[in-house]
């Protein structure tokens, strides 16, 4: 087969499942606990918003040098959010800090939360 008998209709990113693979680099949202940038060189800059999680969680995070710099998730419907800390120590907008290997807040429907690294 001719490698150009797709030319006149363009090239459709959709046909090759592009946005699957650079989600699953930036977010692992299909398990119980979500994991950052799972697959992302991190000295790489990076940054997503609004992609969803298991649990109606939307999360909106960015990287670079090497180190996740933001985070932010909000509840649709409410649950507890499980997230793999992506620091040694994450403070919340409230000062809560969590030092745990996996953050885990009870979130109400509609609410959102911002961590950053302390």
């Amino acid at each position: 087969t001719d490698m150009d008998f797709m030319a006149r209709m363009g090239i459709w990113v959709e046909n090759f499942s592009l946005y699957a693979v650079i989600d699953e680099c930036l977010m692992w949202g299909h398990r119980d606990t979500i994991e950052l940038f799972p697959n992302w060189d991190k000295s790489r800059a990076a940054e997503f918003r609004l992609l969803r999680a298991k649990g109606a969680f939307l999360v909106d995070a960015a990287c670079e040098e090497g180190r996740v710099t933001y985070v932010r998730v909000t509840s649709e419907r409410g649950g507890e959010l499980k997230m793999r800390n992506p620091w040694r120590r994450a403070r919340d907008q409230r000062g809560h800090i969590y030092d745990d290997q996996v953050v885990r807040v009870e979130m109400g429907a509609g609410t959102t939360i911002e961590l950053a690294e302390c």
